[in-house]
């Protein structure tokens, strides 16, 4: 087998073995995000699907503006997303009709789907 074959398919390896674990570990424990970015985006998601808007209401943020969330903004008695803007809008659409609980899921097909042509080209 040729070197350059080989380290294909050990990239092939790993890369299946990491798309497991991101795929089997966030249903384990239901919504648990890896990052507050990923919570975020995830609030979005459910806010948009309930609600029909980007942003939640807290009558707290007026009074303490500065206190938000990490790739959040608060603008009087509404906190709103200010980061990865387009990707909460992606997300929402498959989850309307898959749940929430699968968004985890979702996003690590998203990113897959970019990674495999990377290495395949």
């Amino acid at each position: 087998m040729s070197e350059g074959r080989l380290e294909r398919c050990v990239v092939g390896i790993g890369g299946a073995l990491i798309l497991a674990l991101f795929l089997f570990l966030p249903s384990v424990q239901g919504k648990i995000y890896a990052s507050p970015d990923e919570t975020a985006i995830a609030t979005v998601v459910e806010q948009m699907i309930e609600h029909g808007r980007t942003y939640f209401v807290d009558p707290m943020a007026r009074s303490i503006p500065w206190l938000h969330p990490r790739s959040w903004l608060s603008q009087g008695e509404r906190v709103i997303p200010i980061g990865f803007l387009a990707w909460p809008w992606l997300l929402h659409w498959p989850a309307t009709v898959l749940g929430t609980r699968f968004l985890p899921i979702l996003a690590s097909l998203f990113i897959w789907s970019g990674v495999i042509p990377f290495y395949l080209f």
